[in-house]
């Protein structure tokens, strides 16, 4: 792997990660696990409250405006919640679960009024504090979760008030939501596909709850985007920027939405959305479990650089198909895939705001997340190391469905 020659002129971190990612290292992907946690525990730590640094930055972006930890991000903390229970099961460790609960308490501290999640990370633009249905859905999972595991059925309220949210925001017909998106997002186009991972959100909370019209909600957004799909696979509307070449992260996210959405009803119509999304991706995996960035509706690689979490994220959906549909090839794939993702793991430089970590990107000075570890690249990561040790009969403390 090349990196530029400018990298010298950067800071000590920065060269530090250049040797890391050169050497390749690959450790057992226990160890692998062991680092991802105690780098989100860092990450969790850093932050003023109980949430999760978005994210550690090695240089100045003028967006962000800092070099060094971001404060704590709503969104992803949400649905590293069940992350951290399920390492705390694998681990037999229950700082774990309790990092976890914390992230949830604070979450409905924080809880707007209107049972939404707020968008951005604390204290972005002065604090200007607006609703975003999207980090409202991925806080769902995570309240749901911690409900189950300590029966507070606070959790469960605020998860409720969420869901109401998401309902009142809903198009009837389509099942979209084109109000409460994130002010950050372009306004290229109405909705944004990526949110049936939302609609699984409210789909599993409808289930829990007992609520007809949270799980419908969801079953109409799914069934929309199934039926404006195209024969390749390829959904519109589909990027936080750029819909005609999307991210591997929200196409990923879509696939996600879809294939869970579709096991827990039995529904091949919906699972298959998913399959084709999977295959039009992987039409273009190599034998090194590369996968580029983003992707054209053609289904081709539309930059040369990777991105981990969406990568991990991709390795997941075809690791769930091919347990659920017994197509042992997918279950090679996310191997595959795993595989070409331990050595972009930062290693070995002595620094816990580094060690365990994942860039945006891979090379790092690529545009998502440039010089930036995120917390979601971590996570997805560990939940990809997970699974694969419950799909090998590893380890029998979580199950396939907790994977979230």
């Amino acid at each position: 792997m090349n990196f530029p020659l400018f990298a010298r002129y950067f800071n000590r971190d920065v060269r530090s990660v250049y040797r890391s990612l050169r050497a390749a290292k690959r450790f057992d992907p226990q160890t692998h696990l062991q680092l991802a946690f105690d780098w989100i525990s860092a990450a969790q730590d850093s932050s003023a409250d109980s949430g999760v640094a978005r994210s550690y930055h090695l240089t100045y972006d003028k967006f962000f405006g800092f070099v060094g930890w971001c404060p704590s991000y709503p969104e992803t903390s949400g649905y590293i919640i069940p992350s951290l229970y399920n390492f705390s099961r694998l681990s037999q460790d229950l700082q774990w679960a309790e990092r976890a609960r914390r992230i949830a308490d604070w979450q409905i501290d924080i809880q707007l009024d209107s049972g939404a999640v707020m968008s951005g990370y604390v204290g972005q633009n002065d604090n200007v504090v607006l609703p975003a249905v999207f980090n409202t859905g991925q806080v769902i999972f995570g309240w749901l979760r911690a409900a189950q595991e300590t029966g507070d059925e606070r959790f469960l309220d605020a998860a409720r008030r969420a869901g109401e949210f998401l309902l009142s925001n809903q198009s009837p017909k389509t099942g979209t939501w084109e109000k409460g998106l994130s002010p950050y997002l372009t306004k290229s186009h109405s909705h944004r596909t990526y949110n049936v991972r939302t609609a699984w959100a409210l789909h599993a909370l409808g289930k829990q709850l007992d609520r007809n019209d949270f799980v419908d909600g969801a079953l109409t957004n799914a069934n929309f985007i199934v039926s404006s799909q195209a024969e390749n696979g390829w959904l519109d509307s589909n990027c936080l920027l750029d819909a005609n070449i999307p991210l591997l992260h929200t196409i990923a996210y879509s696939a996600r939405g879809l294939l869970e959405i579709g096991l827990a009803e039995q529904d091949s119509l919906i699972i298959d959305a998913s399959r084709k999304i999977a295959d039009g991706v992987i039409a273009s995996l190599g034998e090194d479990g590369f996968l580029a960035g983003r992707f054209d509706r053609d289904w081709q690689p539309a930059v040369d650089w990777t991105c981990p979490t969406a990568s991990a994220q991709l390795g997941i959906v075809l690791g769930k198909l091919g347990h659920s549909q017994n197509e042992p090839d997918y279950l090679l794939q996310m191997r595959g895939i795993l595989n070409s993702l331990l050595p972009l793991q930062i290693s070995d430089t002595g620094k816990s705001y580094l060690d365990g970590g994942l860039f945006g990107s891979v090379p790092i000075e690529n545009r998502y997340g440039r010089y930036q570890l995120l917390n979601w690249a971590a996570k997805f990561f560990a939940d990809l190391i997970m699974l694969d040790s419950v799909l090998a009969g590893d380890t029998d403390v979580i199950s396939v469905v907790d994977i979230c």
